[in-house]
């Protein structure tokens, strides 16, 4: 079997400007859809080079984690930044 050039995608979670989870999406192309902003804007958030972008925050699901349906509108940002071990401003 051919390895692919393209990597998996990678979940991207999505909080809104209260800084609460609103989505779990499968990859960073329908975050941009969803949302309607810059690719490359939420890459950049989701790899700390940015704060945010537009009236969202965004980051990537770490694969150690697991999220369920439940934390939607409960989970914040800095939670989820605890979980992750990860220092953001």
């Amino acid at each position: 079997m051919r390895r692919s050039k393209f990597r998996r995608p990678c979940k991207v979670l999505i909080f809104n400007g209260a800084r609460v989870l609103v989505a779990i999406v499968r990859s960073l192309h329908c975050a941009a859809e969803l949302t309607h902003e810059n690719k490359s804007a939420i890459h950049n958030c989701c790899t700390g080079k940015s704060v945010r972008s537009g009236a969202y925050y965004y980051r990537q699901l770490h694969p150690d984690i697991l999220l369920e349906m439940d934390d939607l509108d409960k989970l914040t940002l800095k939670e989820y930044d605890d979980l992750c071990g990860v220092k953001r401003k």
